[in-house]
């Protein structure tokens, strides 16, 4: 007997809460300047899966025999809407966005990094207009060297191109 789809994404939801728990709890044994970072994102990444699980959970509750032997839920609870299709591109275009992302660091540092990628992203990928996507990425360029200033015994990659810049 197959099991469902949403019963297995639930697993590996539980699978990878559990995991990260574990990350965090050895996070707390690094020395003090390596452990603020990986504490923050760990953290997130933490919160995030929870409330998947949460989700996943409420999808389990909600799957209560309506007739006999039939399941209230489909086997994908999220099944594709049919007007809008997927792409086969959308592959390489995740791809790409990864890549810049990545590009953008190395060449320019996190904090201009941040700014340009999310300026680019929302303005051309998302759709935003100009104005919420100039405030978006000031924002979060605010938040990253905030970070840092913060935490000022960790000095953010400043990025290849500072030292052909200064």
């Amino acid at each position: 007997m197959k099991a469902p789809h949403w019963i297995i994404r639930c697993w590996i939801t539980l699978f990878l809460t559990v995991l990260t728990s574990w990350f965090l709890l050895d996070s707390f044994y690094l020395s003090k300047t390596a452990t603020s970072i990986p504490q923050l994102i760990i953290s997130g990444t933490l919160l995030l899966l929870i409330i998947q699980l949460v989700i996943d959970l409420g999808l389990i509750w909600q799957a209560v025999p309506v007739e006999r032997g039939v399941d209230k839920l489909p086997s994908d609870p999220n099944p594709q809407r049919p007007d809008r299709p997927r792409q086969p591109r959308q592959f390489l275009f995740s791809i790409f966005w990864i890549t810049l992302l990545a590009s953008l660091v190395w060449l320019l540092g996190l904090s201009i990094a941040s700014f340009l990628f999310c300026l680019i992203f929302l303005r051309w990928s998302a759709g935003e207009s100009w104005t919420m996507s100039i405030i978006y990425s000031v924002v979060l360029a605010l938040l990253v060297s905030s970070v840092f200033f913060f935490l000022s015994s960790i000095t953010p990659y400043r990025g290849v191109l500072a030292g052909v810049l200064t």
